[in-house]
């Protein structure tokens, strides 16, 4: 059976909940409710010491919006093969879709990408 731990699998207690779940390969872990919580370099350290494989994108709406959470995980250095990962691989590969188009989730992506330059952008004219 696989199991998803929803917020780091141990929402509040995540370092404690890593170091007894890390590594399990029946696990994934998501990202939901945790970062606004954690530093990037602490959400770092969680997500390689579960693997980058292993962790899912996850936002926890209506509790959050989708842009903040996006904020916070960028701030993460991660490479951009790690980010693809976690924001849709992960979840493709897990529910093993095979009718999805990559090239679909790519372009997705992109538009993420675009979506977040154009939010900082209103962010300077803002200030």
């Amino acid at each position: 059976m696989t199991v998803i731990g929803a917020h780091f699998a141990g929402w509040s207690m995540w370092e404690d909940a890593t170091r007894q779940l890390a590594g399990r390969k029946n696990l994934y872990v998501d990202l939901s409710s945790s970062l606004y919580a954690l530093s990037p370099e602490t959400a770092n350290e969680l997500i390689h010491a579960y693997g980058t494989d292993k962790v899912l994108w996850g936002t926890d709406y209506p509790m959050w919006e989708s842009e903040s959470e996006m904020e916070y995980f960028n701030k993460i250095d991660l490479t951009d093969e790690e980010r693809s990962m976690i924001l849709y691989e992960n979840a493709f590969n897990l529910l093993k879709r095979p009718n999805i188009d990559y090239k679909i989730l790519k372009e997705f992506d992109n538009y993420l990408k675009e979506l977040e330059e154009e939010l900082i952008k209103i962010k300077e004219i803002s200030i």
